[in-house]
């Protein structure tokens, strides 16, 4: 297949995912890799035959650009391992751009929670109205830390596969109050 890059660059990836965002998790490395879905969830035990979509997340074969088709899927990002749990950023049609955890498997895939609601079928381009787009997904003592590009508000949550506790967010402020060393 054919992927138009930035500034209309044509990679081709002949049979190849492209894997991103490598991480070992419950006995396997998972990674954001693409194929005929676009860029989703993937796993594999180091064997051709062991590696396997973990689950389409935004389900279609793209869309095209000047005929030329574009690879977008769910495109997992931020995975990070939490105990036995893996946490992701993806994009549904469902919840648009929020929080994901799986415990490896297909069925134990699913979005933490819609935090900012949103979604919506992808546009021409492949671009869903974007949830809470969550960054930095970051791990210390235990909790989950996590940036909400879209809110500006970081929070501290306690994921289980079950379910999410937030323990607090904050709003970190458009500029530094602190004075700059010179």
């Amino acid at each position: 297949s054919e992927y138009i890059g930035y500034g209309g660059y044509v990679y081709t990836f002949p049979n190849s995912l492209i894997p991103e965002e490598i991480v070992n998790f419950a006995g396997k490395l998972f990674f954001s890799g693409n194929d005929e879905a676009g860029r989703e969830l993937w796993s594999s035990d180091g064997t051709v035959d062991g590696t396997a979509r973990v689950l389409d997340l935004l389900p279609g074969e793209g869309t095209s650009y000047y005929g030329n088709p574009i690879l977008f899927g769910g495109n997992p990002n931020s995975l990070t391992v939490l105990g036995d749990m893996l946490f992701f950023v993806a994009t549904s049609a469902e919840f648009g751009r929020e929080l994901w955890v799986t415990d490896g498997t297909e069925s134990g895939t699913h979005v933490v929670k819609d935090i900012v609601p949103g979604g919506g079928e992808p546009d021409y381009y492949g671009s869903v109205p974007y949830g809470s787009n969550p960054t930095k997904l970051t791990v210390a003592d235990g909790k989950l830390f996590l940036y909400g590009q879209n809110t500006g508000l970081v929070a501290m949550v306690e994921p289980s596969p079950a379910g999410y506790k937030e323990l607090g967010r904050f709003k970190l402020p458009a500029t530094s109050k602190l004075p700059r060393k010179s």
